[in-house]
C-alpha cells in the first residue's frame, strides 16, 4: 500500500536537510511513496514578502527574484544539480510579479505557489 510522506519546509531548507529527506523517502520505498514537499524553509515569506514590497514600490522585480534565485541556486549548486532547472519556473514568478497590479487573497496564493513548484 503507497504512503503519503510530507515534508515541511525546514526539511528542505538547505542541501544537507534535503539528503536526509531522500534518504527517509529511500528507506520507504518498498511502501510507493507519495512525496509532498513545502517550499525551501524561508521562502514563502520571501515570496509573501517580496509581493509586498513590490506593491508599494519598496524592492523591484528584480531584487525580489534574485534573492529567491539566489537562496535556490546554492542549493541547487550544492547538490550538483543544474541551475537551468528551475529557469522557467523564476521567468513565470518574474511575470507574475510584473502582472500584480493589487495585492488580494488570490494574487498571494498564486504567488505562494510558485515556492512548493520550485521546491
Amino acid at each position: 500500500m503507497a504512503i503519503v510522506m510530507k515534508f515541511g519546509g525546514t526539511s528542505v531548507g538547505n542541501s544537507q536537510r534535503i539528503n536526509q529527506t531522500c534518504e527517509i523517502i529511500i528507506s520507504r520505498i518498498d511502501q510507493d511513496p507519495v512525496v509532498v514537499v513545502s517550499a525551501v524553509g524561508g521562502v514563502t515569506d520571501m515570496l509573501i514578502n517580496g509581493a509586498r514590497s513590490i506593491s508599494v514600490n519598496e524592492r523591484s522585480v528584480d531584487e525580489v527574484i534574485e534573492d529567491i534565485i539566489i537562496k535556490h541556486n546554492t542549493i541547487l549548486d550544492e547538490l550538483e544539480i543544474d541551475r537551468n532547472l528551475l529557469d522557467d519556473l523564476f521567468e513565470s514568478l518574474k511575470d507574475t510579479y510584473d502582472s500584480l497590479n493589487r495585492i488580494s487573497a488570490e494574487n498571494m496564493d498564486l504567488i505562494t505557489s510558485f515556492g512548493e513548484r520550485m521546491s
